[in-house]
């Protein structure tokens, strides 16, 4: 999923699929591209965006100014006693203020 920062929140832009399987099925009107099923969902802003981060699901990336790095860069590698994580949308401040 891609995600935009808003001043109400984290917008979904752009969600994708590859494959198929329990809970992963494919929305009508996805567009196959790439290998995997893109498409729209028309949520309003999340604030907080909750991400449920595992061990065995991987981790996220975090994109900004076209430089990507994972979650863990910030926060440490994901860790079963903490299955989660809240991002919230935030103004940011010039350090130099």
């Amino acid at each position: 999923e891609d995600y935009r920062l808003s001043e109400r929140g984290l917008l979904l832009e752009e969600a994708r699929v590859r494959g198929s399987g329990a809970g992963m099925e494919i929305p009508e009107g996805a567009v196959l591209r790439d290998g995997a099923w893109h498409y729209h969902r028309g949520v309003p802003p999340l604030q907080p965006l909750r991400l449920g981060r595992t061990p065995e699901a991987g981790d996220y990336r975090i994109c900004r100014q076209g430089r990507c790095d994972a979650l863990a860069r910030w926060i440490g590698p994901p860790d079963p006693e903490r299955p989660a994580v809240e991002l919230w949308a935030c103004p940011i401040r010039d350090p130099s203020d």
